[in-house]
């Protein structure tokens, strides 16, 4: 990841949670608006997961403007860089439905089983409705 990327967020580090500055990446990103990807959201309880999927996924996109965004973000999402295969999560660069362009997400690569999906695709909404 570099500065200037784009890079989505669709569970905890999306307000109105804390998550951003209790990690210390605040100051390391800067909100530009709402946004939405193709996938499957699934429910863990303290968090979501994005799988592939069609449906639509809300979140909310950012401009990287520290390039040591990666390290931080990487082990907070259990993202190994030189181990893939052992990593719960991937960084990968994925089309935005809206706004036309191309963010960084963590996609969870692991089996889900039965946890269970979120309809909307927006699970904010799904913890404060």
């Amino acid at each position: 990841m570099h500065v200037g990327d784009l890079i989505f967020f669709y569970g905890s580090l999306r307000p109105p949670f804390d998550t951003q500055r209790r990690i210390g990446i605040a100051s390391m990103v800067r909100h530009l608006g709402p946004a939405r990807v193709r996938g499957a959201l699934h429910d863990l309880g303290a968090y979501p997961a994005l799988t592939v999927g069609t449906g639509i996924v809300a979140g909310d996109l950012y401009e990287i403007i520290d390039g040591r965004l990666a390290d931080v973000l990487d082990p907070f999402e259990g993202f190994d860089p030189t181990n893939h295969a052992a990593s719960r999560y991937v960084r990968e660069r994925v089309d935005l439905v809206t706004p036309a362009g191309v963010a960084w997400v963590y996609r969870h690569r692991r089996t889900l089983g039965s946890s269970p999906i979120v309809a909307s695709g927006d699970w904010v909404c799904l913890l404060y409705t």
